[in-house]
């Protein structure tokens, strides 16, 4: 009999063989999962798993695998399927529903990219709709992050795959601008890309090139700094990224003068940021001869956080200045 693998439909039947005392463990819970039930463990060690309803001795399912090998295969070697207690005892509250195999079911969820965002509250309204499962928040927090992790792979596996990463992409798109570096420790410190597709499409957009950055919400944290412009479309349209460790006039000097060494010159550039200061000092030393303009949106924004008590007649008269 061949063994089950992981990601065949969940099933238990009498003489299935799985490849370690982990799958079969998975299937279990997934199995109880699926069918509404719970269980609970009689004996556990390394040749034997022993489970039983969590009713027993009133209800007799119950299934007994053994090891059948000096590796790791396990054998369903007793099954006893039919439940003989009362569902809302079998239903009650499912202690196989832990954050892990519910990560499992929801993890297709996050895997393409064009998928709607699928939030811990909706994880937590499908688990009980499909499965009668009450959870946390938290519990279906964690359960997201865990479903993203076996979609995407981990944060940590993301950041040690950069460097090749970045190898294929100047490989794969000739003309593309990419660094990466790293501390004296091998501890990750900044990466720069431009793509050769947005370093051709630069000379036929606007010369405006607005800039910002957003600190990251990722276990690593750090900070993205971004440039874009505008094309003939009116649409935006990107021209390079970084990731550093936060906004300061060290790290926006790099990323403009890897900016500067990226896109063709343009004698009438203008500069569109907010009013940071290691903005302003790095524009003044890499790009000394383009215009340097602040935001409309963060201007006001200041305003109003400047005078809270008269934010519509300071929104109203601005807005007339801009006319």
């Amino acid at each position: 009999m061949p063994v089950v693998k992981h990601s065949e439909p969940t099933r238990i039947s009498l003489n299935s063989i799985y490849g370690s005392k982990k799958e079969l463990d998975f299937h279990l819970k997934m199995y109880a999962i699926t069918n509404f039930f719970q269980y609970r463990t009689k004996t556990s060690c390394p040749s034997v798993l022993h489970v039983v309803c969590v009713d027993y001795p009133n209800c007799k399912w119950a299934v007994r695998d053994v090891c059948i090998d000096k590796v790791s295969l396990f054998k369903v070697k007793r099954f006893d399927s039919e439940h003989t207690c009362p569902i809302d005892v079998r239903q009650r509250n499912n202690r196989q529903a832990t954050a892990r195999i519910i990560a499992e079911l929801i993890k297709h969820e996050y895997g393409d990219p064009s998928n709607k965002p699928y939030p811990p509250k909706s994880v937590m309204l499908d688990m009980h709709t499909k499965y009668g499962i009450y959870m946390s928040y938290k519990k279906a927090w964690i359960a997201k992050e865990l479903a993203m992790e076996f979609a995407m792979g981990s944060e940590q596996q993301s950041y040690a795959r950069l460097p090749s990463m970045c190898h294929v992409l100047e490989r794969s798109n000739p003309g593309s601008i990419v660094s990466y570096s790293c501390k004296g420790n091998g501890e990750f410190k900044k990466n720069f890309m431009c793509l050769s597709a947005w370093k051709d499409g630069w000379i036929h957009c606007i010369p405006v090139i607005i800039v910002d950055g957003s600190f990251l919400k990722s276990y690593y944290k750090g900070t993205l700094l971004t440039a874009c412009t505008q094309d003939a479309n009116k649409q935006i349209f990107p021209l390079a990224f970084g990731i550093c460790s936060g906004e300061n006039t060290e790290n926006w000097s790099w990323f403009f003068s890897m900016l500067k060494h990226s896109l063709t010159h343009r004698d009438d550039l203008y500069i569109v940021s907010d009013r940071h200061e290691g903005i302003i000092s790095a524009v003044r030393s890499v790009f000394p001869h383009a215009e340097h303009g602040y935001c409309v949106y963060h201007i006001l924004a200041n305003l109003k956080t400047r005078f809270r008590g008269s934010q519509k007649p300071c929104h109203g008269s601005f807005c007339k200045l801009l006319v």
